[in-house]
């Protein structure tokens, strides 16, 4: 079974199951413009590239649908397996094809789509002033050479893409599969109707349907969407024409008739009568109806170059995978290991990971009191359907130390030289790693790193994984929370997290992270299992906030020689006032929601009501606020979003932020600071670390001395921070 060459065959191919994307692929990654960029070069029939595929069965790895995350197929007892393309197959697929046919079901399939698959893609065929007329719309007259012959440039502005909503406008957006157009009588109309309707429209906006092309070439008899757009097109621009003609003089009209009717030169155009001419109009239609739909269906017979690799390759999984690294789309190394895992795993190891990531019971057993539901999702590890990237940095540093070390072991030369080195965080050793090393220490791996990122959103204030400054100072996290007792242990949670503020006060990982990490690893380890092991961070605490154009007071008023606040020091502050769960600025129903990093990641839904008294519910984020607001230090003719990109205004500085919901923000973003203030009672100010005093000593100016008094509250409030954390981590290790 040799696969053709033609595109119209490959779809078929791939919807009979014949062409499978095996579970190990990568996710789509390709964006709207990039798949414009092809559509516009497959349109002139420039070469776009081979497909790589290997012969199979179907037991030879678990395989997915293309385009469809996470939905697996059964492929057919012989079958190919796309290596490499999937990036243009899975673009062609819904340029030329109907994701949505199912309009019952549209919106599960909605949900399972990569989001730059939820479009619709429409050729259109009126030019724009100066441009080329490849259509011929103008004239009624198409030639394709014109098309052919072109840029692919020239192209990119008769592509039209609409975007598919789920809700919003679902139902009155003519290309949205929900669209429900009703009769007179406020009756949905009938499936033919519908179609009509929706022809009607896209011939109003000159645009040609391109995706039941698939179907509409296979002369699926439910499918003339495209035949009925064209028809109506078509007529709609000579009755265009018609109206023009009107305009002109006898014997002008005659001229202008001959122009638009020169193809016809078997009749003599000077003498037909009214329904002679009628006639040729509709020949004239007809034939740019069935022009430009045969350069349509020519488009699903154009070649497609493939590379067949023989079944006996599969053996050599890895190599092939790395030489397919070498170029276009590249693979990682995490989708080399997810290759490899395939031949032992029933499932994708990526479909395997995320579930074990969306399980709610990772936070059993922890010795933190709070009511508490949590998962992966709470923190971000699942980004439009896709894994983290961080997330599989941490995997992959992870599975290689549980796979190639003996727990515990850091000294020493070990039976097979097992203890955690260097080396266990490189692709080298990443990449050495057996199929059965993978099955075997997945699941320690992802509990291990799941319980630390809880950890890290809980104690230390961490939102999402994005915000956490050094990735590397998760293993030591991950590593000490594998076994069970650490992660019951409440004086372990204690020690860990005086660990992490001391080494992000300090400075410590700004230099050699790598070496930074395996040796934090061994020191944090052995500190908080042994007892009366002496603390070897005691030297980070001594110089939290002493860091020169780091975390020094100097830096943080934006005085540094460096200037710049580092994000890692000014997302640990920020990270560490959220850490304490403060209340919100503002009540809502009379109350100030308190602020938690891990109900905050996906939005906090709530339910109030409004001025009126109306039921509502209000979706809340987290926003970055400026205690003192950029608007009061604005000069005339200066916005506050030009001074917010001044990374060096002293407004800046993280000691001028804390965190509130995005309601609390637009409450108090325009009020002037001494007001609401004075309104914030000693709780409030104490839980965002404000000094109480800030109201009563804040004058608000605008003049040359404007900054130093910001200088000197800023001052107050560092002294505020610094005393809280080292109160802090002394209560810690107490």
């Amino acid at each position: 079974m040799k696969p053709e060459n033609s595109l119209n065959t490959l779809f078929q191919q791939n919807q009979e199951n014949k062409i499978v994307l095996p579970d190990f692929q990568r996710d789509l990654e390709w964006k709207i413009e990039k798949q414009k960029s092809l559509l516009s070069s497959y349109l002139v029939n420039l070469p776009i590239g081979s497909f790589l595929l290997i012969e199979g069965n179907k037991d030879d790895f678990p395989a997915r649908a293309i385009g469809i995350n996470n939905k697996h197929v059964t492929p057919k007892s012989e079958c190919y397996y796309l290596l490499d393309g999937q990036q243009r197959f899975t673009s062609l697929k819904v340029f030329f094809s109907d994701f949505f046919s199912d309009t019952l079901k549209w919106e599960n399939i909605w949900d399972d789509l990569y989001s730059q698959l939820r479009t619709r893609w429409f050729l259109k065929v009126e030019s724009s002033k100066g441009s080329e007329d490849f259509f011929g719309y103008k004239d009624l007259s198409f030639d394709e050479t014109k098309i052919l012959k072109s840029e692919p440039s020239y192209l990119v502005e008769f592509i039209v893409v609409k975007k598919i909503n789920k809700r919003k406008n679902a139902k009155s957006d003519w290309f949205n599969p929900g669209y429900s157009p009703k009769d007179d009588n406020g009756n949905p109309l009938s499936s033919n109707k519908k179609k009509l309707d929706i022809a009607k429209k896209s011939a109003e906006e000159k645009l040609i349907p391109l995706y039941p092309l698939f179907n509409s070439f296979n002369k699926n008899p439910n499918d003339k969407l495209i035949d009925k757009t064209l028809t109506f097109i078509a007529r709609n621009r000579v009755d265009e024409i018609k109206a023009e003609l009107e305009e002109y003089t006898t014997d002008d009209r005659k001229l202008k008739i001959k122009y638009y009717l020169k193809n016809y030169e078997e009749y003599d155009l000077d003498s037909i009568d009214e329904d002679d001419e009628e006639d040729l109009w509709k020949e004239l239609s007809y034939k740019w109806q069935n022009d430009v739909k045969n350069y349509l269906h020519n488009l699903l017979k154009q070649n497609i170059p493939k590379i067949i690799l023989p079944s006996d390759e599969i053996a050599r999984g890895i190599a092939i995978f790395t030489s397919i690294n070498e170029g276009g789309q590249k693979l990682s190394t995490y989708d080399l290991i997810v290759a490899k895992a395939a031949k032992t795993m029933s499932e994708s190891l990526t479909t395997y990971i995320r579930k074990k990531c969306e399980n709610d019971s990772i936070f059993t057993k922890a010795p933190e009191q709070r009511d508490i539901s949590w998962n992966g999702n709470n923190i971000g590890v699942i980004i439009d359907n896709k894994l983290s990237d961080k997330l599989k940095y941490h995997y992959l540093n992870m599975l290689s130390i549980l796979s190639n070390s003996e727990y515990g072991r850091f000294n020493g030369n070990t039976k097979n030289n097992s203890r955690l080195r260097l080396e266990h965080l490189k692709a080298k050793m990443h990449l050495s790693l057996s199929h059965e090393d993978i099955k075997k220490n997945t699941d320690e791996t992802i509990k291990s790193i799941l319980r630390a990122y809880a950890f890290l959103q809980i104690r230390c204030g961490v939102i999402d994984i994005d915000s956490f400054s050094y990735q590397l100072m998760l293993i030591p996290i991950a590593y000490i929370f594998r076994k069970d007792n650490n992660w019951k242990n409440k004086e372990i949670w204690d020690k860990i997290e005086f660990w992490y503020w001391v080494s992000i006060f300090s400075g410590s990982y700004r230099e050699a992270q790598n070496d930074r990490c395996i040796r934090d690893t061994s020191e944090l380890f052995k500190w908080v299992t042994k007892s009366n092991y002496q603390n070897p961070f005691k030297y980070r605490r001594d110089n939290i906030f002493k860091e020169t154009n780091y975390s020094d007071i100097n830096t943080l008023l934006l005085e540094s020689e460096d200037n710049a606040v580092p994000t890692a020091i000014y997302n640990g502050i920020m990270q560490y006032i959220l850490s304490n769960n403060p209340k919100d600025l503002v009540k809502i129903d009379g109350e100030h929601l308190i602020l938690k990093a891990w109900e905050f990641n996906n939005g906090k839904k709530i339910s109030t009501t409004d001025s009126n008294g109306v039921a509502i519910e209000l979706e809340l984020s987290i926003e970055d606020h400026h205690i003192f607001p950029l608007a009061q230090a604005t000069k005339i003719g200066q916005s506050s979003s030009e001074l917010r990109k001044d990374k060096l205004h002293i407004l800046n500085s993280p000691l001028n932020r804390t965190f509130i919901t995005s309601f609390s923000n637009a409450e108090i973003r325009s009020r002037n600071p001494k007001d609401y203030l004075e309104q914030i009672d000693n709780e409030l100010s104490f839980s965002h670390l404000i000094p109480r005093d800030f109201s009563k000593d804040y004058i608000y100016k605008k003049d040359e001395n404007a900054k130093q008094d910001y200088r000197k509250l800023l001052e107050k409030r560092f002294e505020t921070i610094e005393m809280a954390i080292s109160n802090e981590l002394d209560r810690l290790i107490q």
